[in-house]
């Protein structure tokens, strides 16, 4: 069976990742400092051919491998980084209610997270656009950066719709991806009264209406 991937096992391992710091400080960075070494790291990561598919998807399956994740065990925690991108798009949901269920504050690049985010690399447009509309905001999150890391401006109608997310982390990580995707700016700001941010998702359903033009 061939490697996940190099940067995958060395971020969930307790030795240095290739970025010359622990495992621990790359998963508390805030997301502006992020995104270029996320993407650096989701195009380095292989979902192997060889790996073993699961034919049905059971729920306590993927919550082990999530728990894995969070074991202190490096090899729990490649064995969990691996059946989560075995499961791939399934696997999402999952994720995104189990981490949420456990943490109600949770960390948008917390290692289950990292491997949405592998998983959502690998997926063709329309099923990024798919998680974007996701009950939980930590999948709408890693779809919303995976769409401005890969330059998806077909998106961007669907970013424009989370500027008016009713989670403040969605709608800075749309409008981030908007920026990305763009090279706009247009003076939005996530934590700005509903009125005001009215005005600006109105600049941004025009600017995104523009484009398509």
């Amino acid at each position: 069976m061939r490697a996940v991937g190099p940067c995958l096992l060395l971020v969930f391992g307790g030795c240095m990742n290739g970025y010359g710091r622990s495992s621990d400080e790359f998963t508390r960075r805030p997301p502006q400092q992020m995104s270029t070494v996320q993407v650096e790291w989701v195009a380095d990561v292989e979902l192997s051919e060889d790996l073993e598919r699961p034919g049905a998807l059971r729920e306590a399956d993927i919550a082990s491998s999530i728990d894995d994740l969070a074991s202190d065990d490096f090899g729990h925690r490649t064995r969990g980084s691996r059946a989560l991108l075995a499961y791939g798009e399934e696997a999402i949901p999952y994720i995104g209610y189990r981490v949420s269920l456990m943490d109600t504050d949770p960390d948008p690049h917390c290692p289950a997270c990292i491997v949405m985010h592998a998983i959502l690399a690998k997926l063709p447009i329309s099923r990024v656009g798919a998680q974007l509309e996701s009950p939980y905001a930590l999948a709408r999150i890693a779809a919303a950066e995976t769409a401005g890391e890969k330059q998806l401006r077909e998106l961007a109608p669907q970013l424009v719709t989370l500027l008016d997310d009713e989670d403040p982390a969605v709608r800075r990580a749309a409008v981030t991806a908007l920026r990305r995707i763009t090279k706009t700016f247009l003076g939005y700001r996530a934590d700005a009264s509903p009125f005001k941010r009215a005005k600006s998702i109105e600049a941004w359903k025009r600017e995104v209406g523009s484009a398509k033009q």
